[in-house]
Formats: structure tokens, C-alpha cells, sequence
């Protein structure tokens, strides 16, 4: 029999086996493990109730620990419709009530310790309760900051050794667009040796602040090849915003490169820190909802000068993650980019807020 209320594609046991399931989110020490969510109820033919549930979990979330409820078809039968219904709000409330999705980091905030101390950095994040880091490529970065190795695969595993993972990276636009566009194949060569997902690029290889809308047209049509090697290799690209003006013809920049890139080929980084210009960056997610892959998360005042730790400014930030779920955000797409005098202050302080966070 097919498998009756399955949610997100994820398939039924392959051995077939009979139970309803609750995957839910628990705590190990400081280690972030599991997301919430209703498996749904599967049947199979009688003879086999000793299949193992866990083979309906993807493999990419082999790395969480899940606890897991069974039945047998009897006992799901003898279940009351007030039980089952108090067994699936009890599963779904801790999502229902707090933050509690993965925490990334940016590379470029902690770039001095992390330069002179990598692994001690590493593991200082770690402990603080970050889930992963969003890298800068060290082969176009390494002018702008120092790194302490700039080996991908040395680099992938000492990351990999402090308990996090690295599923996107920074990389300049000539890095990818260069040479004529030749360039985005050494980039995608450095991308798989990091076993990345996405990469994006970090800004227009031109002063965007300055650029015409038919500089904008060219990028764009850029980025379009640019994406389909990158696609063609397995992976995805992407452009991360700094700045959402000034305007052209009347309207943002921001808005004339939303309606020329292919959202396909090209997904979106949302910088946060961007509604310092004055524009609502609430209204910019609802208004571009699904568009959207990953957010660079940071706050700031109401004189919208400079940022400050995430929850210590004027954003509301429940409000803003509710728009942010019109969008199919990555697992690790939750980026928290806070420069601060002391390079940990600010990261401790986001976290800190968005641990405890209610929504």
C-alpha cells in the first residue's frame, strides 16, 4: 500500500516498515541535533515488523541523532483521534515556539583570530554553539586577510574536526566571472575540494554604486553562464547583496537585478544589514519570497549607523523570520555576519539572542 501523509520527500521505510513517527529536536551537551516535524504513517505487508524506521531519514541528515516513536498496525488502529492529535502537538510545539534552526557564522567577522589560530577559533565557535561556517575562498580572500592555511582539503578538515561544517563560501566576482567567464571553473574545482553546496558570489566585479542599469544587464548575463557550469558541476550559485540602492530610472537597483536574474540559475543572499539605507528588509523577503536561500543575519540602531548584535537593535527579528519562511532557506542558510571591536563579542551576543529566541 502507498505510504499515506508523507511530508518534504521523505520517503518511507525501504523494508516497509508500520509506524507512526515523530522526528523531534533534542539537545546533547551544546550540540544542536534534529529538526522537528511529522514523519507520517506508512504501511507494508504484514509479515515484516522488524524493519528499521531510521531508513526513512536522508542520508544528509545522517549526522543528527533522532529519537523515534513506533507502532504496529493494531496499536495505530486502537489510537484514538484525541491521542494521535495530542501526540502531533506535542511534537510540533518546541518548533512552534523558538528559534531553533541551525547557526552558521561567517568567516570574515572572525577573520584576525581565525587567521592566526585556526583550529583554537574554530573550536571557540564551536563551544559558543555555532553549527557551521560560511567561508571566504581562500584563493581570491587571501588579499584582503590572512589565513592560516590555504589548502581546500586541509582547510575542509580541520573545519570538519572541530565539529562544523562548511556549506557555502564567498567568492569574489572576478573569481567567478572573469577571463571572460573562464575563471568559474577553477572556482568550481575549489568549491568541490570544500565539498560546498552553494557559492556566492559576494559582489558585482564594478562599483555597484556607480553601475548603469546596462552594466547590470551585462552581469546578469554573466552570472546566467556562470550559473550553468556551476549547475552542470552539481552545484549552485549565487550573489550576495550589500546594498539594495541607490535608485535607477526611479527604482532600487536591488529591484532591476531581482527582475534580470534567472532564479534558477542565480539564488539570492539577503544582506539584513542592508535596511541601514532606510529600506523595510521585512517587506523585501515577503516581497521576493522564494527567492531567497540563505540571510545574513545582523541588527542595528535606530540611527541605522553601523550594525550591532543580532536582538540589539530595532529589527523584529520574529516578524522577520516569519517572512524569511516564505523562502526555502538552506539547512546551514542562517548566517550570522556581526563585526565587532572584539571579533567574538558580536557572535557570542547573536547567538546568545538567538538561542533563547520566541516566535
Amino acid at each position: 500500500m502507498p505510504p499515506v501523509g508523507g511530508t518534504n520527500g521523505i520517503p518511507p521505510a525501504a523494508r516497509g516498515v508500520r509506524y507512526v513517527g515523530t522526528l523531534r529536536r533534542d539537545r546533547i551537551g551544546d550540540r544542536r541535533t534534529g529538526i522537528t516535524a511529522i514523519l507520517g504513517v506508512y504501511y507494508s505487508s504484514p509479515a515484516d515488523d522488524s524493519a528499521d524506521p531510521f531508513d526513512c531519514i536522508p542520508s544528509s541528515l545522517s549526522n543528527h541523532v533522532y529519537t523515534m516513536k513506533t507502532l504496529t498496525r493494531r496499536q495505530f488502529l486502537g489510537t484514538s483521534a484525541m491521542g494521535f492529535l495530542a501526540l502531533k502537538a506535542n511534537a510540533i510545539r518546541p518548533f512552534a515556539s523558538r528559534f531553533n534552526a541551525p547557526l552558521t557564522f561567517q568567516y570574515w567577522v572572525v577573520r584576525e583570530p581565525m587567521g592566526t589560530d585556526l583550529d583554537g577559533s574554530l573550536g571557540r565557535m564551536r563551544e559558543i554553539g555555532y553549527d557551521a561556517m560560511e567561508l571566504c575562498s581562500p584563493a581570491s580572500y587571501s588579499q584582503f586577510v590572512t589565513y592560516e592555511t590555504t589548502d581546500p582539503e586541509d582547510l575542509r578538515r580541520r573545519i570538519e574536526d572541530a565539529g562544523l561544517r562548511c556549506r557555502s563560501s564567498h567568492f569574489t566576482g572576478d573569481e567567478v566571472l572573469g577571463n571572460n567567464g573562464d575563471n568559474v571553473h577553477s572556482a568550481i574545482e575549489l568549491a568541490k575540494k570544500l565539498r560546498l553546496h552553494t557559492m556566492y558570489i559576494s559582489s558585482a566585479p564594478f562599483n555597484e554604486r556607480e553601475a548603469t542599469l546596462d552594466r547590470w544587464k551585462q552581469f546578469a548575463d554573466e552570472a546566467h553562464a556562470a550559473g550553468e557550469a556551476v549547475q552542470a558541476a552539481g552545484l549552485q550559485l549565487g550573489y550576495h547583496n550589500h546594498i539594495i540602492g541607490p535608485e535607477i530610472d526611479g527604482k532600487p537597483q536591488y529591484d532591476h537585478l531581482m527582475d534580470l536574474l534567472d532564479p534558477d540559475l542565480v539564488k539570492m543572499q539577503f544582506q539584513i544589514g542592508a535596511g541601514r539605507e532606510g529600506y523595510d528588509v521585512v517587506e523585501y523577503l515577503k516581497k521576493y519570497a522564494g527567492r531567497f536561500t540563505s540571510l545574513h543575519l545582523s541588527d542595528f540602531g535606530s540611527d541605522r549607523d553601523g550594525g550591532v548584535p543580532v536582538g540589539n537593535g530595532i529589527l523584529d527579528w520574529p516578524e522577520l523570520f516569519e517572512a524569511a519562511r516564505m523562502s526555502d532557506i538552506d539547512e546551514f542558510g542562517y548566517i550570522v555576519e556581526v563585526g565587532t571591536e572584539e571579533p567574538f563579542e558580536g557572535v557570542t551576543k547573536s547567538y546568545e539572542y538567538l538561542s533563547r529566541l520566541e516566535l
